[in-house]
C-alpha cells in the first residue's frame, strides 16, 4: 500500500474523479439538450469510477507506457464501473431522473474520457523526450 499511494496515484484517482463526473452529466446533456440537477447521480458516478479503478489495477499501469491492451483492460473497468453506477443510481432513486439512453453514452463517454487523458498523456511526453533528444 505504500508504493500504491504517490502523487502521481493521487493525481490519476482526482482526475478520474472529475471525468466520471462530467461524463454522467453530459451524456444526459446530450440526451436532453439541456443541463439536468442529478447530483446524486454525478456523487455515484464520481465515487464509483475510481474504486473500481483501483479494485482492477487500472492505476497500477503507468501512462507512459499506455498500450491498446491497456486500453483493452480500461474498457471492461469503464463497463464494470457503469453498471455499478447504474445499479447504484436504481437503488437510490430508481432511475427517476436518468433517460435509459444515458446509460449507453456514459459508458461511450467514459472511455472516451478516461482513454483520451491517458493517449493525451503519453502523446504529450513522447513529444517532449523526442524534443530535448
Amino acid at each position: 500500500m505504500k508504493n500504491f499511494l504517490n502523487i502521481k496515484t493521487i493525481i490519476a484517482i482526482t482526475i478520474d474523479f472529475i471525468l466520471s463526473g462530467l461524463a454522467i452529466n453530459i451524456s444526459n446533456y446530450i440526451r436532453l439538450n439541456f443541463l439536468e440537477n442529478i447530483k446524486v447521480e454525478t456523487i455515484c458516478a464520481s465515487l464509483l469510477l475510481p474504486t473500481v479503478f483501483i479494485f482492477i489495477g487500472i492505476y497500477k499501469r503507468p501512462w507512459k507506457y499506455f498500450s491498446i491492451d491497456d486500453l483493452w483492460s480500461l474498457v471492461k473497468a469503464c463497463i464494470l464501473a457503469n453498471i455499478l453506477i447504474f445499479l447504484t443510481i436504481f437503488i437510490f432513486n430508481r432511475l427517476d431522473n436518468i433517460p435509459r439512453l444515458v446509460i449507453i453514452l456514459n459508458l461511450f463517454t467514459l472511455v472516451f474520457f478516461t482513454g483520451g487523458i491517458r493517449i493525451i498523456y503519453r502523446t504529450i511526453l513522447e513529444k517532449l523526450v523526442f524534443l530535448s533528444s
